[in-house]
This record gives structure tokens, sequence and C-alpha cells, in this order.
């Protein structure tokens, strides 16, 4: 393993990063070959539609946590503003 660390210059965080996203590309090959194979077009159909919907909720939740962010930051840096013109008055 080192000898093939020092060659390619992949330390073994990035070699168990590597591992896994062939792992995850792997397991999605089977996946979808699974499905294809064992699922009626129906079925398929659902399953198709939930995954589409996963991810946009995925989507969703990151919009909506940088907004509550940005929402809290701003709010708080209003209030900061405020406390600091109160003790200088």
């Amino acid at each position: 393993m080192k000898r093939f660390a020092s060659f390619t210059g992949i330390d073994r965080a990035i070699f168990i990063t590597l591992l896994g996203r062939g792992w995850n590309v792997g397991a999605g090959l089977l996946t979808i070959f699974l499905v294809a194979h064992f699922l009626t077009q129906e079925m398929q159909g659902y399953y198709y539609t939930f995954n589409s919907l996963i991810a946009l909720q995925i989507f969703a939740e990151l919009g909506i946590t940088s907004e509550l962010n940005w929402s809290y930051s701003a709010h708080q840096h209003s209030y900061n503003k405020t406390i600091i013109l109160c003790r200088i008055l």
C-alpha cells in the first residue's frame, strides 16, 4: 500500500473516498439492472417518481436552510447594530 501511495500520490483517506465512490457507482448500476429486471413498468414508474420527489426534497431543504440562516444572520446583525447605537447614545 505504501509503495502504491508513493507511486500515485494517493494517501489512505483519498483511497477510502475513491473506494466509497466506486461502491456507490457499482451499487447504482446494480440497482438500475435490478429495477429494470424485476419490477413491472408500473412499479418502475412509482420507483422513479418517488426517487425524483426525494431529490426535489433535498434541494428544497437546502434552499430553506440557507434562507433561514441568511434571515437569522440579518436579524442578528440589525439587532447588534441597535444595541451598539443605544450604548453610544
